[in-house]
């Protein structure tokens, strides 16, 4: 997989290639051509959202739900300095094959809060590996 490297004025990181950056700035956001795949991360939301973003991932009836499977769940750090609380889930199809895959991360940056959400098809989800490179990644200039 080849990546692309982004620099902004507060935000580095880097994507695969096949992504399509749309929103640049504090608040970063690029999807696949065909829009299957999204990424979406909003530095230092507004405290109402990012307590609303908070509760979502660690809603713990969300693996309740029907259809879905928690493949990773739990606080995480990083090397880079990103830290907070993670749900990597799949949406299964009615035979149990995985359909969409999320990565939500209610995180921390040094004194910035980040909320950084992955969706994608089965198609682009490669093991995981390449979403992981892409968080591992993330640096907030400060």
């Amino acid at each position: 997989m080849n990546y692309k490297r982004y620099s902004g004025k507060l935000l580095h990181l880097m994507y695969p290639e096949f992504l399509e950056v749309e929103k640049r700035g504090p608040n970063w956001f690029a999807a696949s051509l065909d829009r299957k795949t999204t990424v979406a991360i909003v530095i230092d939301p507004e405290p109402e959202a990012a307590q609303g973003f908070a509760r979502v991932v660690r809603n713990p009836y969300f693996a309740k739900s029907g259809g879905i499977k928690v493949d990773r769940e739990g606080y995480f750090r990083f090397d880079s300095g990103l830290e907070g609380y993670e749900r990597i889930a799949r949406l299964n199809d009615a035979l149990g094959r995985a359909y969409t895959y999320g990565w939500a991360i209610d995180g921390n940056f040094k004194t910035h809060i980040l909320n950084v959400l992955i969706t994608t098809v089965e198609r682009d989800w490669h093991n995981g590996s390449i979403w992981e490179s892409l968080v591992r990644s993330i640096r907030v200039v400060t």
